[in-house]
């Protein structure tokens, strides 16, 4: 009996220092000026922007996102290939230990595709993050008008 009450303790222990290694590193993002960008009501496609900071001292990778106003939320990064811009998807964006990464037109950004209505400029669309190291986030990003971003 004595036994099982130990194991239990020790599982218990182990559980509590496990979530609060995962609370103390998820605080340790912030997301800053996320948006989306408006498109017209035909495009079912759009692009998000965001500022990603990493306040903790190890790499931490931005991995997947998704939101219910679309079919899959992919991460793009635009180059210059020959002297032409090209968009490829990557399959993580590293956020540097106690660094950031930018997420803006013509770098990174959310390629949000099979959009299930036409976004209306102001309204807030709930995004969910992915990183490594179990870390989730669930963010609020504004439908802008690109003009107006300039």
């Amino acid at each position: 009996m004595l036994k099982r009450i130990f194991v239990l303790f020790v599982f218990a222990i182990f559980c509590l220092c496990g979530l609060s290694t995962q609370s103390q590193t998820g605080s340790a993002i912030t997301i800053k000026d996320a948006w989306i960008q408006q498109g017209p009501p035909s495009q079912k496609n759009t692009a998000g922007f965001m500022i990603v900071e990493n306040h903790s001292g190890k790499e931490i990778a931005l991995i997947s996102a998704k939101s219910d106003i679309c079919n899959v939320v992919e991460l793009h990064k635009m180059e210059t290939v020959n002297e032409m811009m090209r968009m490829k998807k990557v399959d993580q964006v590293v956020v540097p230990a106690n660094g950031q990464a930018e997420f803006k037109p013509g770098g990174y950004h959310l390629m949000i595709i099979g959009l299930n209505r036409a976004l209306k400029e102001g309204e807030d669309i709930e995004v969910k993050l992915q990183f490594t190291s179990n870390i989730e986030k669930t963010i609020h990003m504004q439908v802008k008008n690109r003009e107006s971003m300039n």
